[in-house]
């Protein structure tokens, strides 16, 4: 699986052709899914191991967050441009647009230098293929695995007791990132039984779109009022906050339902049953996994 993933990004690494957007983000989407690996089986390859090649991932991903972030940007004041054309006049958007639009061309410049990135990546995962040869997993426990889960799990619960107090960006964030991961790593244990793996995966998937969005929202408020944004006077900032503002209070009174079923069961109930499917497929059918 870990090799699958970073045949994606060497695939995605040259840049090249009219899909130049969808190379980041498939890049950036398999970097995260090795990070979800790594957490999954953090005590079978030891702490040390896992924080060296989780930080090394961490920081390719670094990387493209400056273009990810203005193509969010743009995503969203088009967003607002649709929603809200009554309330704002059209006018006090166009300059945004073009230069959140000359930001993100600007980015995907530095991206495509020969010298740049891509070059840079290529060397990278030349590492990362020998740093994976070292990264031993022994397949037979069912703990080696669960552990992992069992963990992203209850920081899930915790993201979310956290988030129905303080619903506020920060919070929804944490809630976002500790969902994903659990997204993640149930696709990854999908043979132990498909069925269930596979719709709560789904599940978690819209749920995660939606706080997406909501991330969406509060980072463009962010360089909305830290940018020296054209086109944009005191009145018009305060109204696209204040709109900024409902989308995110609307979707969470949406979500939160949601992420409280989703999570339900006490870790311990969660891993149990979980083991419980692991423990018939396995005498079923034996390995189950191929991390």
């Amino acid at each position: 699986m870990m090799n699958n993933y970073l045949t994606v990004i060497e695939l995605n690494s040259d840049f090249k052709g009219e899909n130049v957007e969808d190379s980041v983000h498939n890049i950036r989407k398999a970097i995260k899914k090795i990070r979800a690996v790594l957490r999954l089986v953090r005590d079978e390859i030891g702490f040390g191991s896992y924080l060296r090649e989780n930080n090394f991932y961490r920081d390719i991903g670094k990387q493209l967050s400056e273009f990810r972030d203005s193509d969010v940007y743009l995503s969203v004041v088009l967003d607002l441009e649709q929603r809200f054309i009554m309330e704002l006049n059209y006018s006090c958007l166009t300059d945004l647009i073009s230069q959140i639009r000359h930001d993100k061309a600007a980015c995907l410049n530095q991206l495509i230098k020969p010298e740049g990135f891509s070059a840079e990546l290529t060397q990278k995962m030349a590492i990362a293929r020998t740093n994976l040869e070292k990264v031993k997993i022994t397949y037979d426990s069912y703990h080696f695995v669960m552990n992992g889960l069992k963990r992203s799990y209850k920081k899930g619960r915790k993201a979310l007791q956290i988030c129905v107090n303080d619903s506020g960006p920060d919070k929804a964030h944490q809630l976002r990132k500790a969902l994903k991961n659990i997204w993640y790593q149930m696709r990854i244990i999908r043979p132990v039984y498909p069925t269930f793996c596979k719709a709560y995966a789904r599940s978690l998937r819209s749920i995660t779109r939606i706080l997406g969005k909501i991330n969406d929202y509060a980072e463009f408020k962010a360089y909305l009022n830290i940018s020296s944004a054209r086109g944009l006077n005191r009145t018009n900032r305060n109204i696209i906050n204040e709109m900024l503002d409902n989308l995110h209070h609307e979707k969470m009174l949406i979500i939160l339902p949601k992420v409280q079923l989703a999570l339900v069961e006490k870790p311990s109930e969660f891993i149990k049953r979980i083991y419980g499917y692991w423990d018939v497929t396995y005498n079923t059918s034996g390995k189950v996994l191929s991390i």
